[in-house]
């Protein structure tokens, strides 16, 4: 059986959503933000939080001057930039998209919580529906365009996930990936290509992008996979068993994000150690290179779509497959 609360966290409105295997938290008033995910069976938490205190954003703002941690969403891009194209031409794009900055209706209606959000800059509604079933977390999205354009776009799950040296990153095959930015250039400058899991550095030196190294190691790295054949990802700590999964549609999201920061961001203050997954629907993080590339999402005018994620975390000495 699955319960919905609500209490107040930092002065702000939290949903918790549990069962007697899985317990999630979040903050509508600030993007719906998950800020914790606990699997019962040993407490284990899986968001990484950075130990600033949680703050409403003003909308546009950095993403790096406030709490650079929990649970969110991108959309319509993940990089701050411009709209490429249409009547929207030369519209700014905020840093990670409007989402995270902006405060979600919600509803509770028995065991599903259901969130609700609409676009600032651009027409759209964006909704996410909770349900909890066992050890799953399943997303369900919808999209609305309002406008009578063709609305393109990326939508990335933004997750800032907790590790510990050792932890493994798991992708499904050995997809070719492109650097979107790394701390250095260590891993190229951006779309700069390279195989998985063993990659060529910028250097010729060969990274093994799949073991997380300690946060003493300063570095931090975004890449991209290719289009991937099947849809899912995961984290999973050989020495506790505890594993983390995202399964979804890859027809609906072909790429997945990787975000791996060992102690080298942000520049300024306590640099973060996480990993970020992050399926989504194009890639790289500026729109206007998507577009170009065609590697982006789009909504016809008037437009809906749909998409799942489907989020399993539990104990194992191998993560389930399928």
């Amino acid at each position: 059986m699955t319960e919905i609360s609500q209490d107040t966290f930092q002065g702000l409105e939290r949903i918790t959503v549990e069962n007697e295997q899985v317990s999630f938290s979040l903050l509508p008033q600030i993007g719906g933000k998950i800020i914790s995910l606990i699997l019962k069976e040993n407490g284990h938490e899986y968001i990484s939080l950075s130990g600033r205190p949680f703050r409403i954003p003003a909308y546009g703002a950095n993403f790096a001057h406030y709490d650079i941690s929990g649970y969110d969403e991108c959309f319509p891009a993940i990089a701050e930039g411009f709209y490429p194209e249409g009547p929207w031409k030369g519209i700014h794009i905020p840093d990670h998209g409007e989402l995270w900055a902006l405060p979600w209706e919600s509803e509770i209606e028995g065991e599903t919580l259901r969130l609700t959000v609409f676009g600032v800059r651009f027409s759209y509604r964006f909704v996410k529906v909770f349900t909890l079933q066992e050890d799953r977390i399943n997303i369900a999205y919808q999209l609305k365009n309002f406008s009578p354009f063709e609305f393109k776009y990326i939508w990335a799950a933004h997750p800032l996930l907790t590790v510990t040296p050792g932890t493994k990153i798991l992708l499904p095959g050995k997809p070719r990936i492109r650097t979107d930015w790394s701390k250095d250039e260590r891993l190229g400058r951006l779309l700069y290509e390279t195989s998985w899991p063993q990659a060529q550095g910028a250097g010729g030196e060969v990274i093994d992008l799949s073991v997380v190294n300690s946060p003493e190691a300063n570095q931090a790295t975004k890449f991209f996979t290719t289009a991937l054949e099947q849809g899912w990802c995961a984290l999973h700590n050989p020495l506790t068993g505890n594993f983390l999964k995202f399964s979804f549609p890859v027809e609906k999201i072909p790429y997945v994000g990787v975000w791996i920061n060992e102690g080298g961001w942000p520049d300024e203050g306590q640099p973060s150690y996480n990993v970020a997954l992050e399926p989504c629907t194009g890639c790289p993080d500026k729109l206007d290179t998507a577009i170009q590339r065609g590697e982006c999402a789009s909504l016809k005018g008037h437009g809906d779509n749909s998409w799942s994620l489907v989020i399993t975390i539990g104990r194992s000495e191998q993560v389930p497959a399928g």
